[in-house]
């Protein structure tokens, strides 16, 4: 029974939320994204072999795969998940929301499990040298927050550049959010090029400081021997479950050959220091005004929190490439990956953000209460779930006379089977 409910459940959000992406383009396209959205959910797999499996509905294992590879090569799936991610998210960003921007990839190492288009790269996360393609995402990052909203995504062929698609991402953004939002960017994005965009554009936004070397003072020092002369300000930034204190330090400087003006922030939790770059935009005090010094306070210690919000965009790309073994996708051609792309980051937001809005969550939740004995059994599970909650500054702990353990004779219910 418990099996049946969540299986029935399920499918009818899964069907919901589909509906809600994909309904204005065609009964054959909604089909097509309704049944391989269910395999990537309920499988947990990009693979076709493994979709094919959860599709077949009695029929042969080869003309299943034959009509998954059809569905993906015929329609595309990523042009209205990126219109209805960027719309819906965007409504969400309030004035001053931090906006991750970063680069990442989808790669294989050598070995015959390459794709379409594929050229050799880098792969900073495995440290190999590995086949690949490249992806530009934005994501807006709620203070202290454990997930992200997606917003945008640039995917292109090859490990190649995407300067342009950088820009591009910004434009899209900052077009759908009315300018609301603080871009935030990881190092590689302190580049004369990048930052004078920023500036031009009167953008919010924080940049790590990569090279570190730059006269931006006019003092010939380098920058983070310029601001450890410069007292320090204890501040309290936030993140997943709890609170840690930083010391920032700050001061104005010249960007550029342009010499355009800059804040340039010193971030240290423990011994760990960082440089950033922050753009106050429209933020930006005027020179006469008699509180500016307080007010440049608060925007280095914003740019503080804004950059220790980023990491959130790390931990989604993580779970978006591990959680649906994207990577392990075997697809020929580059239309097909990137329709699974999409599929996988619509996941991502259907368990992070639909299913915590329905009314069906509460019923998903007692059946996995009532059932956790059984899933907790599995290693894999086990482990995750203790980590997880090793993780919370506080746990719910219940006393009395534990409950019965219920009956593990029978087969253990598989998500699989859904």
């Amino acid at each position: 029974m418990d099996g049946s409910v969540l299986r029935n459940d399920l499918r009818r959000l899964e069907q919901k939320f589909i509906a809600s992406v994909y309904g204005g383009f065609g009964a054959c396209l909604l089909k097509s994204a309704n049944a391989l959205f269910h395999g990537i959910i309920c499988g947990g797999s990009t693979i076709v072999a493994r979709l094919a499996d959860l599709d077949a509905g009695g029929a042969h294992a080869k003309g299943a795969r034959e009509r998954v590879s059809r569905r993906l090569g015929n329609y595309d799936l990523a042009t209205p998940a990126s219109g209805w991610m960027l719309g819906q998210g965007a409504a969400g960003v309030a004035d001053g929301t931090t906006v991750a921007v970063d680069f990442s990839d989808i790669s294989k190492e050598f070995g015959g499990k390459g794709m379409e288009g594929m050229a050799m790269g880098w792969d900073g996360s495995r440290h190999t040298a590995a086949m690949g393609h490249t992806f530009c995402a934005a994501c807006a990052v709620r203070t202290g927050g454990d997930t992200v909203t997606p917003l945008s995504f640039a995917f292109e062929r090859g490990r190649k550049p995407l300067a342009g698609r950088l820009a591009d991402t910004l434009d899209a953004v900052r077009g759908a959010t009315g300018g609301k939002g603080v871009f935030v960017l990881d190092r590689g994005g302190d580049g004369d090029e990048t930052i004078s965009l920023l500036l031009c554009k009167a953008d919010r936004a924080v940049v790590r400081v990569n090279k570190l070397d730059r006269d931006v003072f006019g003092t010939g020092r380098d920058i983070d021997k310029e601001l450890a002369s410069l007292p320090a300000t204890t501040v309290t930034l936030r993140k997943p479950g709890r609170t840690v204190g930083a010391r920032v330090r700050w001061k104005e400087g010249f960007f550029g050959a342009l010499r355009l003006p800059v804040l340039v922030v010193e971030s240290s939790i423990g011994d760990h220091a960082l440089y950033l770059y922050a753009l106050p935009g429209k933020d930006a005090p005027a020179a006469d005004d008699p509180c500016r010094d307080a007010k440049l306070s608060a925007l280095a210690a914003r740019a503080a929190q804004a950059y220790l919000d980023r990491w959130q965009i790390e931990v989604f790309f993580e779970r978006v490439k591990q959680d649906f073994a994207l990577e392990d996708a075997r697809v020929r051609t580059f239309k097909r990956l990137r329709n699974l792309f999409y599929l996988c980051v619509l996941g991502y937001v259907f368990c992070t953000r639909f299913i915590p809005s329905e009314a069906a969550r509460d019923r998903l939740l007692k059946v996995f209460k009532d059932n956790f004995l059984r899933v907790s059994l599995k290693m894999q599970v086990f482990l995750s779930g203790m980590r997880a909650l090793l993780d919370q500054p506080r746990l719910r702990f219940i006393t009395g006379r534990p409950k019965k353990p219920p009956d593990t004779s029978q087969p253990l219910f598989e998500w699989a089977e859904l």
